[in-house]
């Protein structure tokens, strides 16, 4: 060939190349154009894009200096089709209009340039803004990291961790395989995790569908999984994480991101807040409890106890999984609990739709099966060895010390009860405010239909599982800012519906205050913040003064107006006293055994019980229920009064023993009770098995030396209530106790 004819057709390969450029930006504007996408591809079928490929390579080996980005476009071709990240099937579903054009043609002469992604594992825009260099270095993001990034250990996705992947499967350094070619060809076959946060096994075994799939599991999870609400882990739950953030985004993704999971929980038995009162960090805590925390011995939740929990894992474990996991996926079915304290077998016993389920015990009392008052704690958990570290310190805060307390004038605090429930929590919340108002606090008793004043410095919410479940105070439930801002007063015993209905509530409580002693250690040890609140003595308190009056209602029909009457004041001599014995309280099974069985010697005395059956509030005077009124008038007229607890569990029923029967000078027999600092069984009451209670009564009553105890005893109790449990002082204490959860709010409010 002569030189003239090499210089004609390397001056045609230009023009060529000039007009094959000008078709590559008409083919661009038109795939840009979704009108004329349809019309593009009819037009060219395969015999004009062979010709072009053809022509294009001519141009390539006769003027490489002036391919410019065709040749950079090929390069792309080379080095994706021999990567193994470029995934066709994913890229022609999220690319239907490229019918008929081979993928890898698509992305280099459209795809790139619109930041299209090659495969589920790799995230342009993700990867483009954690690594600057990628923009500067005028590399397309894909090749980047196919030639220098992932050498570098960049993460090509924010569910890929490439040291973490690296770091726990050694052979992938040496495989000369970028980390996620590795995981999606090798690494997923054989278990492995490419995420802290995702657990390739746990999702295949909850993704049935997937065997014997070409997907691999973390692809899958990108495409569908996470779209479906399939959890990629354990501990991330993504029905929780939506409820709490109803994003369009992958959950897990926007979960790890700032400012999500410093807002949000991952799971329901990952508390985030609780998890960072035992340590220090800045960082993602979730990911810091898989990587460290655990090992440290940390709690993910209050009702989960890490190294109670390891105790209980086979020897060979040792630390190669983190116990929270394990409980989740294996713990029930090998008997394991989560805490001391919560017997996952005696739940699903007692929650029988839930075993059938095979949903984890602790995971469905905390997603719901408290608020919906399922039963969670066993009465035989109550003795727990582990109870013994939270039996004294500050939880006596009400008995001991001598804090500053601030100048009640200042304060003004909200006491709320529910205006529908039961007739004697308002005897809990009208006291309680009462002995506020008696140091110079202004207190409003509110209820669940009164609107919460602005300039209430604290409130305090007496009885939440009615406050939160009847009337309008269903509403106020929802307010999750008021709650975390109150301080809440639970007075039912841990064994029932109740409580679980009122922990919903307690656990997301500024503070927790118990009127029981042993239910506040029980709390505390549950991760409350709790206190004991021992309401005691208010001098001259009106509601439990003097009942002259018989009140009209129907319950005391059967009490004779001149026996109410045959006594002039509490101080009358007790022998005149026209009741023998007293009893007032709901109908259990228990109870009704033993009222059933004693019946035989209980029928010899002059005795006043009512034991409505439980089905539903007591409203103060309605229907055969009684009045704060009529109960203290009872006491006043009673001899003894009869403390049967309602289950097995030996709790101080501190509203009946101290309010109905110390306070009123009456004589307290009682089952034996869990203790009550200060007061003493036997010299302020009667603590007696419920089988020698025939013999004692009858000594009591019938006998010289009975009754000279009965008095002792009875004046011993009124004058320990006095001396011990001063509400004054008692509501003093309680004053700089609300003084501290309202700085430590309005600092959270600061920060």
């Amino acid at each position: 060939m002569t030189q003239e004819e090499q210089i004609a057709r390397r001056k045609s390969a230009v023009e060529s190349l000039s007009r094959l450029q000008s078709l590559q930006n008409e083919i661009e504007r038109k795939y840009l154009d979704p009108p004329l996408r349809d019309s593009l591809v009819e037009s060219c079928g395969r015999a004009v894009r062979k010709a072009f490929r053809k022509s294009l390579d001519l141009a390539v080996a006769l003027t490489p200096a002036a391919l410019g980005t065709p040749l950079e476009g090929w390069k792309i071709v080379r080095i994706l089709a021999k990567s193994g990240l470029f995934d066709e099937n994913y890229y022609r579903q999220h690319h239907p209009e490229i019918d008929g054009v081979a993928p890898l043609d698509h992305y280099r002469l459209i795809g790139r340039f619109k930041g299209a992604s090659v495969s589920p594992l790799f995230a342009v825009d993700y990867y483009t803004a954690r690594y600057p260099e990628t923009i500067t270095s005028n590399l397309d993001p894909v090749i980047h990291y196919l030639t220098v990034g992932w050498k570098k250990g960049y993460d090509p996705h924010p569910l890929f961790d490439t040291a973490y992947y690296t770091a726990r499967y050694p052979e992938v350094k040496t495989s000369d395989l970028p980390p996620p070619v590795h995981y999606r060809t090798i690494g997923a076959k054989k278990g492995y995790n490419p995420h802290p946060l995702f657990d390739t096994e746990y999702y295949l075994a909850n993704s049935p569908d997937l065997a014997g799939s070409d997907i691999d599991p973390l692809s899958h999870f990108l495409i569908w999984g996470a779209i479906a609400g399939r959890n990629p882990h354990p501990l991330f739950d993504i029905a929780y994480y939506r409820r709490q953030n109803p994003t369009d985004a992958n959950p897990l993704i926007d979960y790890l991101q700032e400012p999500s999971f410093r807002k949000y929980d991952p799971h329901p038995l990952f508390d985030r807040t609780y998890y960072k009162k035992q340590i220090s960090i800045d960082t993602n805590p979730l990911l810091h409890y898989k990587n460290e925390g655990y090992r440290l011995g940390l709690d993910p939740h209050p009702l989960f106890k890490t190294a109670f929990y390891r105790e209980q894992l086979p020897e060979e474990m040792g630390e190669t999984v983190d116990p929270l996991s394990d409980y989740l996926v294996n713990g029930v079915a090998a008997g394991r609990d989560p805490h001391p304290l919560f017997d996952s077998r005696y739940y699903l016993d007692r929650n029988p739709g839930v075993a059938r389920e095979k949903i984890n015990p602790l995971f469905d009392y905390c997603r719901g099966g408290a608020a919906e008052g399922r039963f969670a704690w066993s009465a035989a958990r109550f003795d727990h060895p582990f109870l013994n570290g939270y039996r004294s310190g500050e939880i006596g805060f009400l008995l001991e010390g001598n804090p500053d307390f601030p100048d009640p004038t200042k304060e003004k605090i909200a006491v709320s009860c529910s205006s529908i429930g039961n007739y004697f929590m308002g005897e809990i919340a009208d006291i309680l405010a009462a002995g506020l108002s008696a140091i110079g606090v202004k207190t409003l008793r509110l209820s669940e239909n009164d609107s919460l004043p602005a300039d209430i410095t604290q409130e305090i919410i007496v009885a939440p599982h009615e406050f939160f479940y009847l009337g309008n105070g269903v509403a106020l439930g929802n307010d999750r800012s008021r709650i975390t801002r109150s301080i809440l007063v639970n007075v039912e015993q841990p064994q029932t519906a109740w409580f679980s209905k009122s922990y919903d509530f307690l656990r997301q409580a500024a503070l927790v205050l118990d009127i029981n002693w042993q239910t506040a250690v029980f709390t505390r040890a549950l991760g409350l913040s709790s206190y004991f609140l021992p309401l005691g003595y208010l001098p001259g308190y009106a509601p439990f003064a003097w009942q002259k009056e018989k009140p009209d209602l129907l319950a005391l029909r059967s009490v004779p107006r001149e026996r109410w009457h045959s006594v002039e004041s509490v101080d009358s001599p007790w022998g005149d006293r026209p009741i023998d014995l007293l009893f007032i309280g709901y109908l259990s099974q228990r109870r009704q055994d033993f009222f059933a069985t004693n019946a035989r010697w209980l029928h010899r005395y002059r005795a006043f019980f009512h034991i409505p059956p439980l089905d539903g509030p007591l409203i103060a005077g309605k229907g055969n229920a009684l009045t704060t009124e009529a109960v203290i008038g009872l006491s006043q007229r009673s001899k003894i009064l009869l403390n049967i607890h309602q289950s097995d569990l030996s709790y101080f029923e501190w509203h009946r023993i101290v309010f109905h029967g110390l306070w009123q000078k009456t004589l307290v027999i009682t089952e034996p009770c869990y203790p009550l600092p200060g007061l003493i069984p036997n010299e302020h009451y009667i603590e007696i098995p419920a089988e020698k209670m025939e013999a004692k009564i009858d000594e009591l009553l019938n006998t010289p030396a009975g009754r000279e105890e009965s008095e002792r005893i009875r004046n011993a109790g009124h004058r320990a209530i006095i001396e011990l449990f001063p509400l004054e002082a008692i509501a003093s204490q309680l004053l700089s106790l609300t003084a501290r959860v309202t700085d430590t709010a309005q600092e959270k409010e600061r920060k």
